[in-house]
């Protein structure tokens, strides 16, 4: 086998094909903006046919691979190649990705939890906890607030210059929800379909900086999970094994983690 470096939109199928092997999905920040942003190859057969592909990012670290399952009886071997041809630091590897985790784990020589990947509890069990009761209300988002919210983006992430698109979008697609305290945004839950599997829905939250610590962030997190699931779907979430704080409210709110992306070394 050999590779090539290729355009995304060149391996669309194969793409599509790698996210239907998964037993889950990876958040959707993961696979629509950080895998995008990285090169991108094709893998090719001893005929000439494409018969998987990978990504790499700046840093040299693997951060996808796929090969088709008649292949993968040569992935250990062709990875070693490829570590050794690219100078491949490490590798970022999903526990719901078994086919590219085992081969992938087998070339490490270090490894480490970067992500944790939760999913909602099964509202009919009795551990998955009720709604909070709590004086703010979400509503949801209209495009006569735009200016409001990214105005609020900037206050509580950072620089909204490049949210604008990104936040219209989601208002249209009735994915982003609002509290308010005395007229004033304190705080945001994202709702956005996973982009490859119906199933699934992901969600996000954002809190004012003078709200914070309070329990506002598993409110509205409890709330995004309650709309996914009267609507039949399972909501997910992630963030880094360092971030502890966020562990403890997405887990307060009815999530569990189920999955991890790893970082290995090679």
């Amino acid at each position: 086998m050999s590779f090539f470096e290729s355009e995304p939109k060149a391996l669309t199928a194969l793409i599509h094909t790698y996210h239907h092997t998964l037993t889950a999905p990876f958040d959707d920040m993961w696979t629509l903006g950080i895998i995008p942003a990285g090169k991108h190859y094709a893998i090719q057969g001893d005929q000439g046919h494409s018969v998987g592909y990978f990504v790499v990012d700046e840093e040299n670290m693997l951060l996808q691979f796929y090969l088709d399952p008649i292949f993968r009886s040569k992935a250990r071997s062709f990875l070693h190649a490829l570590i050794g041809t690219l100078h491949l630091k490490g590798a970022y590897v999903g526990t719901n990705d078994p086919a590219a985790q085992i081969p992938l784990l087998e070339e490490s020589t270090h490894t480490e939890v970067h992500t944790k990947l939760y999913r909602s509890c099964d509202p009919a069990s009795s551990k998955c906890p009720a709604l909070p009761n709590t004086p703010y209300a979400l509503t949801g988002a209209t495009l006569d607030q735009l200016s409001d919210i990214l105005r609020y983006t900037r206050d509580a992430v950072g620089d909204a210059e490049d949210m604008a698109d990104y936040t219209k979008q989601l208002i249209e697609s009735r994915g982003l929800f609002l509290i308010h305290n005395k007229g004033a945004i304190i705080g945001t839950g994202e709702i956005r379909q996973d982009p490859f599997d119906a199933s699934y829905l992901h969600v996000g939250v954002t809190v004012a900086k003078l709200f914070r610590n309070i329990g506002i962030g598993s409110h509205i997190l409890s709330e995004m999970r309650a709309i996914a699931s009267k609507s039949g779907k399972i909501a997910l979430c992630s963030t880094e094994s360092t971030n502890f704080s966020a562990q403890k409210a997405i887990e307060k709110s009815g999530f569990y983690a189920h999955h991890l992306i790893l970082e290995l070394r090679f």
